[in-house]
């Protein structure tokens, strides 16, 4: 998983759950929030989550102190982080190999098309501006 779990997904006994977490946490998240009201709210919805993780990869000594204090991975006692880095394409940016880019193509975006350029759009919330992702005019953005 590269983020949040749905509340209604359960996991198996038999499952192993891998978290990789997208992205490094450059803002206040759900522990660390400032307003007390919206932390305890986001506390109570994330915790049950994050106690299914087995396993959560970071990408450094840093980016595990703060997913510690944000996500408080000391109330899931059978959690092992692994600073192991984190998941990345730069081998497809910088790679020659244009057998690897098609089976990508076609594996995620189910065509082939080597002159075709993507988009990747993530958008995410900041501090209390939950209710609105983002003011860009996605058409005029395509």
């Amino acid at each position: 998983m590269n983020g949040n779990s749905l509340d209604n997904v359960y996991k198996h006994s038999n499952q192993i759950f891998v978290q990789t977490w997208h992205g490094f946490p450059l803002k206040k998240m759900v522990n660390d929030l400032s307003d007390k009201k919206e932390k305890n709210l986001q506390l109570s919805k994330f915790l049950p989550r994050m106690n299914k993780w087995d396993y959560l990869i970071t990408s450094s000594n840093l980016n595990t102190l703060l997913l510690k204090s944000a996500f408080k991975l000391e109330n899931n006692n059978q959690l092992k982080v692994l600073e192991l880095g984190a998941p990345r394409n730069e081998y497809l940016i910088n790679s020659n190999n244009e057998q690897e880019w098609l089976r990508i193509q076609s594996k995620y975006l189910f065509q082939n098309d080597e002159n075709t350029k993507y988009i990747l759009y993530c958008p995410t919330w900041r501090n209390d501006q939950r209710d609105s992702i983002t003011n860009i005019n996605l058409v005029d953005l395509l």
